[in-house]
């Protein structure tokens, strides 16, 4: 069961592009995370998705004083990866994986 985690505030925002903070980019239901066997979102210091509008950029809240943004990207070549460095999977497939926090959070950034 996902649960919003304490210290979680919704707010609504205005889609700025802070630097820091949780960034949760989200394809078909699926979300964005590192490859490998223990995947985590990507790094919290800048925006994920390169040239990204800032109208794409939805803040729902804060969860330890930092700000959470969702981007919904259309297609996969929007993102751009050329790293190889992510891969996109279901939130199921995250139970136990990520942090319960980050579960949680993004539950409510796939809503």
């Amino acid at each position: 069961m996902l649960i919003t985690p304490e210290g979680f505030s919704p707010r609504l925002g205005d889609g700025e592009m802070h630097e820091t903070g949780y960034w949760f980019v989200v394809h078909g239901g699926k979300l964005l995370v590192t490859r490998g066997d223990s995947p985590r979102l990507p790094a919290s210091d800048s925006p994920p998705v390169a040239g990204i509008d800032a109208a794409a950029v939805h803040y729902f809240g804060d969860y330890a004083g930092q700000p959470c943004r969702v981007i919904v990207v259309e297609t996969v070549e929007q993102f751009g990866d050329q790293s190889g460095e992510f891969e996109w999977r279901g939130l199921r497939s995250l139970f136990g994986v990520l942090p319960d926090a980050e579960d949680g959070l993004a539950g409510r950034a796939l809503q």
